[in-house]
């Protein structure tokens, strides 16, 4: 789903700004206005900027893409403000990013996946070597589901194959692997256990009462549907438009040309200024909005410290990230309700990251780049068109052709060369409402099948339990040993 404003508040409709069309989707949002990436500006633009060497390509695309993601999070973040400038940038941000490429909306993978039911499946063809491995799950309200099959012929191993299933309920935990036991074990999350598996676990100083509300608060988390992703950030982003409402927003004096659609534009627009002050109030209070967060999916005990530890860690990098860090003057500049150009001005330098249109605004891109030991120089440039229903698409660096990409829209053809990667190929996609397949005959003497749907259906385990909760030392011991002689050859090869 694709984002809209309400021009007279601003506010977001529907789900979350759509690719760029160009640098890894770099314009989402995932629909909440908010700034999962919101320390970027200082990582990025602090550092001097000297002149590349030619073997360094791919640092100076990820300086690119960076950039627009820079810009792209500052603009956005303004979305829910209440004056008239906000808006205008929100409506105009929303109109450059909303329409992509075809072959990015039929490659639209996370948007199958965030329903909370899917199954993906891969085949892998080598040297009649064969792997197949499909996956599907289930997250609706009254379980929560998942199932990995594995099969295939390696030289060194043979044929092997395994189907594990885990799946929660209202009072239980079960597993299984499949053909190595029939038996499925069980935990009975809601009752006393006392087994010696349970010994085991206190022996390790595993707190069984946080292991136990754990798992039932992770059954009544509610993950069906795309909302409840965009209802986790909301919560983040709420806290942080407080912050981004101090943030002045000025009107450009003096307008600009720009070449938009094959014509000089004459565009005005919008100034703010981004200090390290602010970065660190946005980034303060987007730590204490996902801590609350985690009360949701975790009980209090070690389970929590540790999911505790890594938003820690998360939200430290940030602030180191933007230490020292010097304002950032930010300008975008529009024409026709859209962005034409959005620049990053810090000391003395420049990056302009400029949308030149074409079927659709951010079809063709450029990033320009002044100061530091360039001059108005082109390091990054995105170019495209549509004709008879085929796209074409190349990403050059400093003038040097990354990759070159031709996909018939009709027929699903699709081949990507790259002289930088020393890569060439050719695939078929094959979307639909319910299934996306993308089909590769050679990469390397690899063939490769890649398929997902929206339907994760997961069969109800059904079969003679092992209560983990009652089990003895013997019963543990006979299913390790099924499970060890199963995979002999497996862990065999893993091992020597």
């Amino acid at each position: 789903m694709q984002d809209y404003f309400d021009p007279s508040t601003g506010e977001l409709i529907g789900g979350d700004i759509g690719g760029t069309g160009n640098m890894g989707n770099t314009g989402s949002t995932d629909g909440t206005g908010s700034m999962p990436y919101a320390s970027s500006p200082a990582a990025n633009v602090n550092m001097p900027v000297q002149p590349p060497k030619k073997k360094g390509l791919g640092l100076w695309i990820g300086v690119g893409c960076g950039a627009v993601v820079i810009a792209a999070a500052a603009a956005v973040i303004a979305v829910k403000l209440f004056s008239n400038p906000a808006v205008k940038i929100g409506t105009a941000m929303a109109n450059t990013f909303k329409e992509t490429s075809q072959i990015q909306k039929d490659l639209d993978i996370m948007g199958m996946l965030s329903d909370g039911n899917a199954g993906v499946q891969m085949d892998m063809e080598y040297d009649h070597q064969t792997l197949s491995v499909s996956g599907a799950y289930d997250f609706s309200s009254k379980r929560k589901a998942v199932n990995v099959k594995v099969n295939g012929d390696f030289d060194d191993i043979g044929d092997f194959e395994a189907d594990f299933t885990a799946q929660l309920d209202k009072d239980k935990l079960a597993m299984s692997l499949k053909p190595a036991s029939d038996d499925i074990l069980t935990y009975y999350y809601t009752k006393d256990n006392k087994g010696d598996f349970m010994d085991a676990l206190e022996d390790e100083d595993i707190d069984i009462d946080e292991l136990n509300a754990s798992l039932e608060k992770l059954y009544e988390l509610d993950l069906s549907g795309a909302s409840t992703y965009k209802d986790m950030w909301d919560a983040a982003a709420d806290e942080v438009l407080e912050e981004v409402k101090k943030i002045e927003i000025k009107k450009i004096d003096k307008k600009e040309e720009f070449k938009i659609d094959g014509k000089k534009r004459s565009c005005g627009g919008y100034q703010m200024e981004i200090t390290e002050d602010n970065m660190e109030a946005i980034i303060d209070v987007a730590r204490e909005a996902f801590e609350k967060e985690l009360d949701d999916i975790s009980a209090d005990g070690e389970i929590r410290d540790a999911l505790d530890d890594v938003v820690d860690e998360v939200f430290d990098e940030l602030e180191d990230s933007i230490s020292g860090m010097k304002d950032i003057d930010l300008s975008l500049y529009m024409y026709n309700k859209q962005i034409a150009c959005i620049r990053i001005e810090v000391a003395r330098s420049t990056v302009d990251i400029i949308f030149h249109g074409g079927d659709y605004p951010a079809q063709n891109v450029e990033i320009v780049l002044d100061g530091n030991g360039f001059d108005d120089e082109t390091v990054l440039e995105l170019t495209g068109e549509t004709k008879d229903k085929t796209e074409t698409m190349e990403l050059s660096v400093f003038g040097e052709s990354v990759f070159e990409l031709e996909y018939d829209t009709k027929s699903g053809e699709l081949s990507l060369t790259s002289d930088e990667a020393d890569l060439e190929f050719e695939a078929v996609v094959k979307r639909t409402k319910e299934s996306l397949t993308v089909e590769i005959d050679d990469i390397d003497d690899v063939s490769l099948t890649f398929e997902i749907t929206d339907n994760g259906e997961i069969k109800t385990l059904k079969g003679d339990e092992i209560n983990l909760g009652e089990a003895d030392e013997d019963e543990l011991q006979d299913y390790a040993e099924d499970i060890l002689k199963e995979y002999d050859d497996i862990f065999y090869y893993l091992m020597y």
